[in-house]
């Protein structure tokens, strides 16, 4: 073959994704996305069949194994070891120092060597901009993906790093508590008594209707006053918002930009509809 492909994989707290990319043109190759729900509180075995079976499918939708693998992976990981270090994050917990390279590499009877991870923000960031911008056009960038937990990534003269901002001090915890699905489920018990799954479900049930307003609004502040807190750190011209919690934009978009220009931040929020395919990109081209 004259082009060269990759295979990209999204894991995140309750799904894998994967498909192979054109690294020519980084493009999906047609008919190999696959896409599974995955329970990431469940055991080992059960976590990493799951992976194995959605990474062979889409070899299948293919036509042939691919040589090369990049997995987006959500943190603490050592993303040079493949070894998982997530304890008491509410998801994964079962993989807790479980060296994950080595599995997959036997499972799918490749080198180790061909297989690398990145941080899930970074790979979504990076997708993001290998897609849709050339970054000759500005110096800076912010990606926040909002979900199970919170990930972050910062563009800055042509390096993207994993921010880890989820775990910087702020309120009275850390980021990820007040700004991820983990913080709408709480806070919807907190003032309904009802337990949701996620924020599809809070959104769409009557029960909630009363309280989605006030809802949002205190997410909104929570987001406005992270967003000031990293300013501090990185004075970004564009902010690239994915994640679950995106897709609910409609809610609080309009009001995050008024409270960001009402403290003289003008920034230009963005917000994906890549779904899972930036994160893949992003991955895949760890073998550009």
């Amino acid at each position: 073959m004259n082009e060269k492909y990759s295979i990209g994989i999204d894991i995140g707290g309750s799904h894998i994704s994967s498909a192979v990319v054109n690294l020519n043109d980084m493009n999906i190759c047609k008919n190999t996305f696959v896409r599974k729900s995955v329970n990431s509180n469940e055991t080992e075995s059960e976590i990493l069949s799951q992976w194995v079976e959605c990474i062979n499918e889409t070899n299948f939708h293919f036509g042939e194994k691919c040589s090369y693998i990049g997995i987006s992976m959500p943190g603490p990981f050592d993303y040079e070891l493949g070894i998982s270090y997530m304890e008491e994050l509410h998801k994964f917990g079962s993989l807790y120092k479980k060296n994950i390279k080595l599995f997959l590499a036997n499972s799918l009877e490749i080198a180790p060597n061909q297989i690398r991870f990145i941080n899930d923000a970074k790979a979504f960031l990076k997708g993001e901009l290998k897609t849709i911008f050339p970054l000759e056009t500005f110096d800076s960038a912010i990606g926040l993906t909002l979900g199970t937990g919170l990930g972050s990534a910062t563009y800055k003269d042509g390096i993207i790093t994993d921010a880890n901002y989820w775990c910087m001090d702020f309120k009275n915890g850390i980021a990820e508590d007040y700004i991820s699905t983990r913080w709408f489920v709480k806070k919807v018990q907190e003032m309904t008594g009802y337990k949701f799954n996620d924020l599809k479900e809070i959104i769409s049930s009557e029960r909630t209707s009363e309280i989605l307003e006030t809802l949002f609004l205190e997410f909104t502040n929570n987001l406005t006053d992270l967003i000031i807190q990293i300013n501090k750190e990185i004075n970004s011209e564009i902010l690239i918002i994915g994640g679950n919690i995106s897709k609910a934009n409609s809610f609080f978009q309009e009001k995050l930009e008024h409270n960001l220009n009402s403290m003289g931040l003008h920034v230009k929020i963005i917000i994906s509809n890549k779904g899972e395919i930036a994160p893949i990109i992003g991955s895949a081209s760890l073998w550009v």
